[in-house]
């Protein structure tokens, strides 16, 4: 788990990103010698892709006064996409931050878990 408040600007992480390839994968029919039809995937349901960002800054909200704790009193986090030098951000909050890790090996290793996960359901 990222801690937001630790982040330096200039920061690296790495965050894993989930696709769902059904409408692209290709279907290939087979059919063995017993004359039963069976078929099979080029990919798994589930592809996972490791992204580098690097923090280049936020937006601190900060509420003075007898205001109520809304979703828009959430501090804002900006990062860049290295692969596409498109900047984005996210809430402190946001699930996002659930799949971000300070090294490639342990957004690896829990792509690996991940994808153990996949084929158990």
């Amino acid at each position: 788990m990222i801690d937001l408040g630790k982040l330096r600007l200039g920061d690296v992480l790495y965050h894993i990103s989930r696709v769902n390839s059904v409408l692209s994968r290709k279907k290939f029919k087979m059919t063995d010698a017993n004359g039963v039809e069976w078929y099979r995937y080029d990919k798994p349901v589930w592809l996972y892709n490791i992204h580098e960002i690097m923090y280049v800054g936020n937006v601190v909200k900060i509420c003075r006064g007898n205001v109520y704790n809304i979703a828009d009193h959430q501090d804002e986090y900006y990062f860049e996409y290295k692969s596409t030098n498109s900047i984005e951000y996210y809430f402190e909050n946001d699930e996002f931050f659930e799949d971000c890790f300070h090294t490639p090996e342990a957004a690896q290793q829990r792509v690996n878990e991940l994808k153990e996960q996949d084929y158990d359901d």
